[in-house]
């Protein structure tokens, strides 16, 4: 479940944070893509100091769907769903996965960005996340410091691109953070 995620993530963050040696406290970035955004926006994130989110499910139970209904999948919301995977493997969900996607609002958890620096990243050609989705919660973002950036011709995640468009991707986020 996501709320379980996040408690993760925060396990990691706590320890890179513990860790002066390899880390400038002072400077902790985060970049999260797809469902790690509701992931990361679940988080405490208050000795975060930049967010890049590239791609986010900020609707995460349309977008889950979304993929696993272009897979072919049969949804069962109330017991076990299993998404074959490209290895051949299934990630299966269940019951408790579905049930907190519902209550999820990352228009909600993005007004409680008011500290952070925030990047959002979108590619105009994702087939997973509309961009109707990218502009209400960046609309929703309180920080003073943020930031949108489309690119035309991305897909979800700004991977399967030409060389240059990743490139210029790969320089957006080392400037950013």
């Amino acid at each position: 479940p996501l709320d379980k995620r996040a408690m993760q993530a925060e396990d990691v963050l706590a320890w890179l944070i513990k860790n002066p040696l390899l880390t400038d406290t002072r400077r902790v970035g985060i970049l999260a893509q797809s469902f790690g955004v509701p992931t990361t926006l679940l988080m405490n994130l208050q000795k975060v100091s930049s967010l890049i989110f590239v791609s986010g499910a900020y609707n995460p139970w349309e977008n889950i769907t979304r993929v696993f209904v272009e897979r072919g999948v049969v949804m069962n919301y109330d017991g076990d769903t299993s998404l074959p995977r490209s290895t051949g493997e299934n990630t299966t969900v269940g019951k408790d996965f579905w049930e907190p996607l519902c209550q999820y609002s990352s228009t909600k958890e993005m007004a409680r960005l008011m500290d952070q620096k925030v990047c959002l990243i979108y590619g105009d050609h994702d087939t997973k996340i509309g961009v109707d989705e990218v502009k209400n919660v960046y609309a929703a973002l309180q920080t003073s410091t943020k930031k949108l950036k489309i690119f035309k011709g991305g897909d979800h995640g700004i991977i399967d691109v030409s060389r240059p468009m990743r490139e210029e991707f790969l320089r957006d986020v080392v400037a950013w953070f």
